[in-house]
Parts: C-alpha cells; structure tokens; sequence
C-alpha cells in the first residue's frame, strides 16, 4: 500500500439537487462545461492532477497546498464570472475544500483521512468559497494567509480529532458577502430531550430551548427560525438532552450544519444545584457564548447581560414555585 503526503481539493456545487429537478438536462451540460472549460484546465495549470469527477463535484491532487489554493481560487473566480449571465436562482455557486494531509494510492485513485477531511471543508464552505484546514493554512506562508480568516476547531463526522478551519475571504467582494447572508443565517432550537417525569425537568427542557432562541435571535448573524413552519430547512439546528440525578444536571448538545450534515460543535455540561431558574440561566449563557464562538462570529460575554438576562421563558409565578420548592 502506497501512502503520499499531498494537497487534496474537493469541489462540489451548493443546492445542485434543486438546479436539477428544475433542468435537468440543462444542468447535466452545464456540469459538464464546468468540468471541461474550468476544473479541468485550471488543476492542470496549477500542476495538478483531476483524480476523478463525483457526479456534480471534483476530487483534484496538488504537489504543494499553494498550488491547491490558487486554483481553488481561480476556479471560484472564473465560474462567479461564468454564472453572471444566468438568472440568480439559476446560478451555480461552488463550495471548496482543501486539506494537506496523507492519503493512500490505489489504482489512480486516492483514499484515507487526508481526502476525508478535504470533504469535510467543502461542506462547511460557504457558496462560493472556499475552506482550509490547520494544515494547510500552516503551508500556504505569508503569501495568502492574510486572505483567510480562523473559524476555529469543528468536530466532524468519522474524523477524532477537531480540525481547525480557515475562510477564504476575498476582499471587496460583496456579491459573495450577500450571499452568504442570504445562504446561512437560520437556524433551530429544538426541545430539550429529557426521560424524567419531574415537573422542574420539564420546566427546564422547554424553558432552556426557549432562553436560547430569544438570545441567538439577537445575534445579528443568525434568524431563529420555527422548523415546524419554516418553508425551507434551517442552515444549523441545535438539539440536546437533559438527564438529571437528585441535585445533578447533565445537558448535552450538539449543533449540526443541515446543508452539509456535519456535526460541527457539541459540548456537554454538568451543574448542580437546586435553583432550577438560576441554573437554567447558566446553561442558557454558556450555550449560547459557545454557539456563537463556534459560528465565528466572537464572543458573546459582553452582549449576554444585555440580550439574555430577560430572556427566561418561565413565568414569575413559575419562577417562585420552582425558588419555593428548592428552599
């Protein structure tokens, strides 16, 4: 088994399945121009090599992960300029990843972690854009780092470790800007799971789903968003569960990127304590400062007093039976 340590790009196109069932032969001539007068000419260009097409996307090899980003970048640049003469909602917009890492030859084809986790960044990329890993980034030098901004650690799917992801961010380029807004604001707070049959448990579950809807909806980055009655799926959904033993508190949560079915946060926390409304404020502010962290948007410690505080979805009345019932 041949092992080799290279630059690997993944291509693929956001929303391909709604541009299909709408022309599907369209679509299918369009792909292949893509494949043909862009991916193709511009991996060879760039001295690399197109491994194989995956129905609407592309896995391309690289020597070196420069190589790789330039014609990640060039590829955006030139399919943006492409897609200007069709109408918006029938515009192709790319997502790419890029990842440095060891991959396994066999028979013309690459496998293994390294092309794994270039999966993984095309599917946490924005339309249009592009995303790197720790790796990667470290390998580019000063000559386009400056060009991409650190998301943080994303933990993902069949991958241990977290890895860190880097954005491309292009300047003046408001087009993109706008579609990003437009693509990724929304997201849902489901219920708060839970296999008690304690009424305070209960008031918790519902009451800390509703706590972090109010908060996270004045984050100006992200619209809450009902799922029951959203038309279209919420680009992130942030689900979880509440075990409790006497005075102790075990919540769990986890936040998932629907576009791409990647899990990219999760965090467990245990309290105790016997003042229900107290704690459920605690886990709502931590939940909340770690969601938003983890979107790349900064912290949110200095807003939470402000936006948060008021927001308890328990009534007074509720509050001082709960306060009554702990003393």
């Amino acid at each position: 088994m041949k092992r080799r340590l290279i630059a690997v790009l993944v291509i693929d196109i956001a929303g391909s399945a709604e541009l299909t069932n709408a022309d599907e032969e369209g679509m299918h001539a369009r792909i292949m121009a893509l494949q043909d007068k862009i991916i193709a000419p511009v991996v060879a260009t760039w001295e690399g090599r197109v491994v194989k097409y995956l129905g609407d996307g592309a896995l391309a090899e690289f020597p070196s992960v420069v190589n790789a980003v330039q014609a990640a970048i060039d590829i955006l640049d030139l399919n943006r300029e492409q897609e200007e003469t069709q109408p918006e909602a029938r515009r192709i917009y790319l997502r790419v990843g890029v990842n440095l890492g060891d991959v396994i030859l066999q028979n013309g084809d690459i496998h293994g972690e390294g092309v794994n986790i270039a999966a993984r960044l095309e599917g946490l990329a924005d339309p249009n854009g592009l995303c790197i890993s720790g790796l990667a980034y470290e390998g580019l030098g000063p000559r386009r780092a400056d060009e991409f901004a650190d998301s943080g650690p994303y933990k993902v799917k069949n991958i241990d470790k977290p890895i860190r992801v880097y954005r491309w961010r292009p300047e003046g380029d408001s087009s993109i800007a706008a579609r990003v807004v437009e693509v990724q604001p929304t997201i849902a707070i489901a219920p708060f799971r839970h296999g008690s049959a304690s009424n305070e448990i209960e008031e918790l579950s519902s009451g800390l789903a509703e706590d972090i809807a109010i908060a996270i909806g004045t984050v100006a980055q992200l619209t809450v968003v009902d799922e029951s009655r959203s038309l279209e799926p919420p680009r992130y959904r942030l689900s979880g569960s509440i075990r409790a033993i006497g005075e102790r508190v075990r919540v769990q949560c986890k936040l998932v990127d629907q576009f791409s079915g990647v899990q990219v946060w999760a965090q467990r926390y245990d309290r105790s304590g016997s003042h229900l409304f107290e704690l459920q404020d605690d886990l709502a502010q931590k939940i909340v400062i770690d969601v938003h962290t983890t979107l790349g948007a900064g912290s949110y410690t200095n807003r939470w007093q402000q936006y948060a505080a008021p927001a308890s979805s328990l009534s007074s009345k509720a509050r001082h039976e709960l306060e009554s019932t702990s003393n």
